[in-house]
Parts: C-alpha cells; sequence; structure tokens
C-alpha cells in the first residue's frame, strides 16, 4: 500500500508541473459541471419559469401578486439565512422586484434577461445574494470614510449595477475555488482532474497510477472533501458575514451564465 501511494504521488506531482490552469479556467471547469464533487443533477426543462417570467414583464395581475409573493416571502428568508438583516433583506427584496418587471435608468427589467436555463429562483437568489453583497460593502466603506450608520447603504444600492452581470459573488466564488484547488496536494489536484474534466473511469487511473482501485477511490474521494471544506473556509475568510452552504455554491454555479466565466 505504501509503494501504490508513493508510486501515485511521485506520477502525479510528474504530471501536475505540465499542467497550467488559471483561475478562470478552474472556475470554468467546475462551474460547467456545476463543481463536480456534486451529485449529477438530471437536465430540467424550466419553460413553465420563463412563461411565469414573460407573465410578469406583461404585467398579468395574477403572475405579478405570485412574484411579489416569491420576493417578499421566500427571497427575504433566503437572504437572512445567508446573513442579511431584516432590513437588508426588506430593502433588497423591494428593489429587486421594481426592478425586475419596470426598467430603470435606461436598463431593462431583470426578468427580460432571464433566459430559462435554470430555476427561476436560483436565479432570483444569485441575484439579490449580488445586491446583498453589494450593500454590505457600500457599508463597510461609508462606515470607515464616513462613520455612516450600515443601513445608509442600502438608500444608494438601486444606484448600483443591478444586473446579473456585475456580479461580486462571481469574484469571490472564482478566487476561492482557486485557491482550494492551488492548495490541493499534486496527487488530489491530479485526481479530480482526470476524473472530472477529463472523464476516466477510476479502472483507468488505477492502470495509469499502477494501483489497486480501491487507493484511487479512497484518494479521490479525500480530495474531494477536502477541496469542499476548503472552498467553504475560503469564502468565510473572505466574508465572514456570509452564511452559504454546499449547496448554495453549487446553485450558484449552476446559474451562472458562461458568458460571465470569461475573464
Amino acid at each position: 500500500m505504501k509503494t501504490e501511494t508513493t508510486r501515485l504521488r511521485r506520477f502525479a506531482k510528474n504530471f501536475r508541473a505540465r499542467l497550467v490552469l488559471k483561475s478562470h479556467d478552474v472556475f470554468r471547469w467546475c462551474a460547467s459541471r456545476a463543481l463536480p464533487m456534486a451529485p449529477a443533477v438530471r437536465p430540467a426543462n424550466f419553460n413553465d419559469d420563463l412563461l411565469f417570467a414573460e407573465q410578469c414583464l406583461a404585467a398579468q395581475t395574477e403572475a405579478l401578486a405570485g412574484f411579489r409573493a416569491l420576493c417578499t416571502g421566500w427571497l427575504r428568508g433566503y437572504l437572512v439565512a445567508r446573513g442579511a438583516t431584516t432590513g437588508e433583506s426588506e430593502a433588497i427584496a423591494e428593489t429587486l422586484f421594481v426592478d425586475a418587471v419596470a426598467s430603470s435608468n435606461g436598463r431593462p427589467p431583470l426578468l427580460a434577461t432571464y433566459r430559462g436555463e435554470c430555476p427561476l429562483q436560483p436565479w432570483l437568489a444569485r441575484v439579490a445574494l449580488n445586491r446583498l453583497f453589494t450593500a454590505k460593502r457600500l457599508a463597510q466603506r461609508d462606515l470607515t470614510r464616513f462613520g455612516q450608520h450600515p443601513e445608509a447603504a442600502l438608500e444608494t444600492l438601486s444606484e448600483e449595477p443591478s444586473d446579473a452581470t456585475e456580479e461580486p459573488v462571481l469574484a469571490l466564488l472564482r478566487e476561492a475555488i482557486a485557491r482550494a484547488f492551488a492548495t490541493c496536494e499534486a496527487e488530489q489536484f491530479v485526481m479530480l482532474h482526470l476524473l472530472h474534466s477529463d472523464d476516466l473511469r477510476q479502472e483507468e487511473l488505477a492502470r495509469m497510477f499502477g494501483c489497486a482501485i480501491s487507493t484511487i477511490s479512497r484518494h479521490a474521494e479525500r480530495a474531494r472533501e477536502e477541496v469542499r471544506a476548503k472552498l467553504l473556509a475560503e469564502v468565510r475568510r473572505r466574508d465572514p458575514w456570509l452564511e452559504l452552504t454546499w449547496d448554495d455554491l453549487l446553485a450558484l454555479c449552476r446559474t451562472t451564465p458562461a458568458e460571465a466565466l470569461a475573464v
């Protein structure tokens, strides 16, 4: 067993030395596969959500009432659970509802940018979480510079870019993912790359590394667990107020448009 582990480590270090993976490439790999350490998700059809969004944009009374309930109910609870104050969650939910169904400052309604490529609720959560990030950072900036009360930052929130293309959460995830993989041991990094990016089977890796399949399975599971832990720890280190779970990270990656991954 010691010989197998040593052989695996030596092979991985040599292999990794030939890999050049920039941080946005790591993120693109992870996001395109919804951070592959997660269970597979079956393709789904979100035409009903897209139709609902179109009905809201057409100002249909029933749809607007349902969307307002979604914002003032579920969305407020989601934000509070992720670190928002009650005041922040209420202000963000209200401004998001207005911006979602009406044009503002020459920008189209937010729902006009929803394409039905993912469920509507996680999409809204991503937009709201970006607004929460903006509010928190504005509050910290103003408190540091002017001694302004943090709640005052919410008054200027609507002046910030409100669409889903300017995303502090995207930058946070990209940096956290890059750091998590950068601190992987060589064999862990290569193991995940070959399994989840190159789609090799464990049997193939066992033959390649000259070790038992059980060794591959054990190393891969440990690598996945360590990446999860390091990624979540890095997110909390950067923004201690933020309460994101692993499922939250997966949902954020699954709702990130491909064009937003380019750096």
